[in-house]
């Protein structure tokens, strides 16, 4: 979407109008971080035809400034995730990260637990081994994915040493969970 409409501008020059329908596609996709600049281009002048009302603009616009930076964090978070998992010994480390996981999975696999859906857990580990930040990615409201995190909690407040020393800190990783697996594992 960024490089299509940077394409757009550099061949035409630089357009409100344009730029307007660029923001309102790049909503429409769900590409906030490439919409949020635009935004910030468009400033109060925000195109009738493309937005009908300025409440609708002001809605999009203020959603795509407050999403924008998380979903770099998360895009930033995912890539450092993956370049560890690449390193030599991160497949490893990965499969320790998650095994170790197993002792706060398992108390919540519950009938009503497992039918949520698939997410994904964001571990953050300092150098001594502890959880520096965690957090989930989850496309609803999901059961198992807050009895995890708060089964998670405590130890992170305490700063409990919950996985080895990773070969650099912060060390990132991103754990799928599969709810459903883990009631099929744990039989």
């Amino acid at each position: 979407m960024q490089k299509g409409y940077t394409a757009v501008e550099k061949k035409y020059g630089d357009s409100l109008i344009s730029t307007n329908y660029a923001a309102f596609m790049a909503v429409k996709a769900k590409e906030l971080e490439a919409a949020e600049p635009m935004f910030k281009h468009i400033g109060d002048n925000w195109d009738e035809d493309v937005w009908i009302t300025e409440e609708w603009f002001k809605q999009n616009r203020d959603y795509a400034d407050l999403m924008a930076p998380m979903l770099a964090k998360v895009r930033i978070f995912r890539k450092d995730a993956g370049d560890n998992l690449k390193s030599a010994g991160g497949q490893g480390y990965h499969d320790e990260v998650e095994a170790r996981l197993m002792r706060f999975e398992r108390p919540c696999v519950t009938a009503q637990n497992i039918a949520s859906s698939k997410f994904q857990l964001f571990v953050e580990i300092g150098k001594d081994g502890t959880m520096t930040k965690l957090d989930v990615e989850t496309a609803d409201v999901n059961a198992m994915a807050h009895c995890i995190v708060d089964g998670l909690y405590p130890s992170y407040l305490k700063k409990e040493t919950l996985f080895p020393t990773p070969s650099k800190a912060p060390y990132a990783v991103v754990v799928d969970i599969d709810p459903a697996a883990l009631k099929t594992a744990s039989r």
